[in-house]
């Protein structure tokens, strides 16, 4: 159960990022398509609001999953026409030419690099997916072998049971060997004495009585 909850955690969290960085990138896509039309449309002296391209579309103005306000940049950023902001950038249009024209190409690549991240950092994340569920299989494999631990114990002592009748297998081995220089003794006494038994002409047993007729 622990390990299930751990991945699942896990992948919730993975989740979460995924849907964080596209409300990053959505809301990427929605200021630089909505700022234009709220600065057009915006009169002197009014405060900018939340475009209304957000409400007719019944999109939140906050990501009920991450909490975003896609019309935070949007009023910050927005300034009303008679600011000297907009007097600034008017008065970089006039100098270096239509500045629209050589932000769009910028907008584009930044937001191709940007989608580029999404997916790059969505493939790790798949990949971090994969190794946590590897890891959580493992874990289920160290489970098992903990619960045949019992057995392995059995096996060990059998193991160690036979070690002992090796030992005393070669200690008895120890002993035969030694034993085997007597036994050969002992041959060769027995030997000794047929030899004298015959040279003495005795066919009895040694240290009997000789016969009273033969005397």
């Amino acid at each position: 159960m622990g390990s299930t909850a751990r991945k699942l955690s896990s992948l919730h969290n993975l989740h979460l990022s995924h849907k964080e960085a596209d409300v990053r990138v959505e809301r990427q896509f929605r200021f630089e398509f909505a700022k234009p039309k709220a600065r057009r449309r915006l009169p002197a002296g009014v405060a900018p609001q939340t475009p209304t391209s957000f409400l007719s579309r019944d999109i939140p103005a906050i990501s009920p999953d991450i909490g975003f306000d896609p019309g935070d940049d949007i009023v910050q950023q927005v300034v009303p026409r008679d600011s000297g902001r907009h007097l600034s950038h008017r008065d970089e249009s006039v100098a270096g030419g239509d500045d629209r024209v050589h932000r769009r190409p910028v907008t584009r690549d930044a937001l191709r690099a940007r989608e580029d991240k999404v997916l790059r950092n969505r493939s790790s994340a798949e990949r971090h997916g994969e190794v946590a569920y590897r890891f959580s299989d493992a874990l289920d494999d160290l489970k098992n072998v903990m619960r045949r631990l019992p057995r392995f114990e059995d096996y060990r002592s059998l193991s160690e049971q036979l070690l002992a009748v090796e030992q005393a297998n070669e200690s008895l081995q120890a002993m035969v060997e030694c034993l085997a220089p007597l036994e050969t003794k002992v041959v060769a006494l027995r030997a000794q004495n047929q030899l004298l038994v015959q040279l003495l002409g005795i066919r009895g047993p040694v240290g009997s009585a000789p016969d009273p007729g033969t005397a």
